[in-house]
């Protein structure tokens, strides 16, 4: 049986005296780890998995809990997986995207170069102004994080701007085109 834990090596300390937190993957008596881009300044700011101590804390461990999560609901997709190694493990977990931890531009610009490969240069085009319109609306969010409230603001944000109904109809089927892009990935 395979366990995913978040942890923290006090022996692999980074140069500034700063820890990473990763995902201890146990497996067949053997342990691997992912790295996740979320670091605490002294070992004292983790404990029984969760961060504390932190004025960050309850959003480093809400970001942390969707990656466990993430990483659990790829666990469970894999037929057999006491037949892999702990390091095979590992690779099938790393291997799949999470896009709990990309923003919005990359996967737009994943989007915009499969258009531009299929030659659909005009859809490109007016995908990449919704794009930009909502970025410079709402900042490059994180996909994880944009909520209705980000789109209702998107939505009011073009209404007073001189945008027809119908461009800002458009605008918000072609964003909520690249977030289900996403999820489907």
């Amino acid at each position: 049986m395979t366990t995913l834990k978040l942890a923290v090596l006090p022996d692999r300390t980074l140069k500034d005296g700063k820890h990473k937190i990763r995902v201890s993957i146990s497996h067949k008596s053997d342990t691997r780890y992912i790295l996740t881009p979320y670091v605490i300044d002294n070992i004292s700011e983790f404990k029984n998995g969760q961060v504390i101590n932190r004025p960050d804390a309850s959003i480093m461990n809400s970001r942390l809990r969707k990656k466990m999560n993430f990483y659990h609901d790829v666990l469970e997709s894999i037929p057999n997986a006491d037949r892999y190694s702990c390091t095979e493990l590992k690779e099938l977990l790393t291997s799949r995207k999470d896009y709990c931890e990309i923003s919005y531009m990359q996967v737009a610009e994943e989007y915009l170069s499969e258009l531009s490969g299929e030659s659909r240069n005009k859809s490109e085009k007016l995908y990449r102004l919704a794009s930009k319109t909502f970025i410079k609306y709402e900042g490059n969010l994180q996909l994880a994080d944009i909520s209705c409230k980000h789109i209702q603001h998107f939505k009011s944000s073009m209404r007073a701007k001189p945008l027809s109904p119908t461009t800002i109809k458009i605008y918000l089927t072609l964003v909520k085109v690249i977030i289900n892009y996403a999820k489907k990935a």
